[in-house]
């Protein structure tokens, strides 16, 4: 999938939070050919592209810069498929340990005190209907039987000592982040660190307990083949944001060809400010008329924002969001790529499946070949179908699309406004749940789509 352009300044990866190796999470090429996504295709837990940023797992990146723009290609490739936890499906059962003596090697060193009182905020309760991805933190607990071990206890200890960690998590005061550097066995870098989840991403096991999990609760130890699980799910930190940039010569990014000073570029920029502020202002006008970024084309809406996963420099831009309540436009904020007008938006996703007929004319090839009237043929041709009763988009997505999600019925991960394409973007979000979209055409192809959630 490529992203699109308007994702310049929030890069794909999660950056550097955690370290190689270790993980529950389960080979799936979920990429297609839209868009990269946050963490992309599923990938071991912390496994590190180079750059400090996570491998896809099952697929391949490369950088492309792109008529001045930063973008991720991803190449999903087929690959071995664990079994993933059905949506909205009910937790694991919970690990069960015996209760541990004070004494009892497996747990002496974690400093337990049963006396302290349980934070009731802090216990599991149902949450409904699961979320679209949760943000968490973990504590792994490693055995003698379990993959990359690095503990020769037993799997029995290994219980053990996740559930007494489970229990002072749980405790009033109690500080997970302390708690996973001291104890946890997975990599340095990766004890106490943030990662984001969707549905299917991970082992099954893994994945229910994390998205059954309420902000701030911790789950019961979940076991996976590599050891214990001690979940916590945190606030998931990210921005949806519009911007108009104003670039000079000599600004990362900015046309080679470029005149403007820095000097002109601000005032041009406080200007833009100053129209933003007004009553009447219509920020998608604005960045349409003044914005050098490629995201001018979509009313200056980018790709959500992360903490962990910007470009090198895009840190100010981040700090200005986070001081903005719903709607309200920023002042100038400079960061290396120029100068930026901001404004926060609603975050808000969407889950859609959909059928590619690629062409010989299309970005997408098809897997036989066709031109592009046959493509379109085709594709009108599969709209009647899927909007006649008892129709199954998924088992035709499998059959026909061209996309690499069709080995799994055309779902794509959710996205927000800014990750897709414009067109494709505009159609997804426009649809109820359930609604089928009329044909579609972007450079890829042509798209069937049928909204999820």
């Amino acid at each position: 999938m490529i992203r699109g352009e308007a994702s310049r300044y929030s890069e794909p990866e999660e950056g550097d939070q955690t370290a190689k190796g270790w993980a529950p999470r389960a080979r799936r090429a979920d990429a297609g050919i839209l868009g990269v996504f946050p963490g992309g295709a599923t990938r071991p837990l912390g496994v590190q592209s180079e750059r400090g940023g996570r491998l896809l797992s099952g697929s391949c990146t490369k950088l492309v810069l792109c008529g001045g723009t930063l973008a991720v290609a991803l190449v999903a490739t087929a690959a071995g498929c664990h079994r993933e936890a059905p949506r909205g499906g009910a937790a694991p059962e919970a690990v069960v340990a015996a209760p541990a003596a004070a004494d009892d090697p497996a747990v002496a060193d974690l400093g337990f005190d049963p006396r302290l009182p349980i934070d009731a905020a802090r216990l599991p309760r149902p949450v409904g209907e699961p979320p679209l991805e949760v943000a968490v933190r973990y504590i792994l607990v490693t055995h003698s039987g379990c993959e990359r071990a690095v503990s020769q206890r037993s799997a029995a200890a290994a219980a053990k000592r996740a559930a007494i960690l489970a229990q002072q998590a749980r405790q009033r005061g109690a500080d997970f982040v302390a708690l996973a550097r001291r104890f946890s066995e997975a990599p340095v870098a990766a004890r106490g660190a943030v990662e984001v989840f969707r549905d299917g991403e991970a082992e099954a096991p893994f994945t229910a307990r994390a998205l059954a999990l309420g902000e701030g609760q911790v789950g019961d130890p979940v076991q996976t083949k590599y050891g214990y699980y001690v979940i916590e799910r945190v606030p998931l930190e990210e921005y949806s944001t519009a911007h108009v940039l104003v670039t000079y010569a000599g600004a990362k990014l900015a046309p080679p060809a470029l005149q403007r000073t820095r000097e002109e570029a601000r005032a041009q920029a406080e200007k833009v400010a100053r129209l933003a502020a007004t009553p009447e202002a219509n920020f998608a006008l604005l960045a349409s008329r003044f914005s050098d970024s490629p995201s001018n084309v979509r009313g200056g809406v980018i790709a959500p924002l992360r903490p962990g996963r910007l470009l090198e420099g895009f840190e100010p831009y981040l700090a200005a969001v986070r001081g903005l309540a719903e709607g309200q436009v920023s002042g100038v904020v400079e960061t290396p790529y120029g100068f930026h007008v901001i404004k926060r938006l609603p975050l808000r996703k969407a889950l859609v499946r959909h059928i590619l007929l690629g062409c010989k004319e299309c970005d997408a090839q098809p897997r036989t070949p066709r031109l592009k009237r046959e493509a379109y043929a085709l594709a009108l041709q599969l709209l009647r179908r899927l909007r006649e009763p008892g129709a199954d988009f998924a088992a035709l997505a499998r059959e026909l699309s061209d996309d690499p999600s069709a080995e799994h019925g055309g779902e794509l991960p959710p996205f927000a406004r800014g990750e897709m394409e414009p067109r494709f973007e505009q159609y997804a979000f426009g649809l109820r749940v359930g609604q089928i979209a009329d044909l579609v055409e972007t450079r890829f192809g042509y798209h069937l789509i049928q909204r999820l959630r």
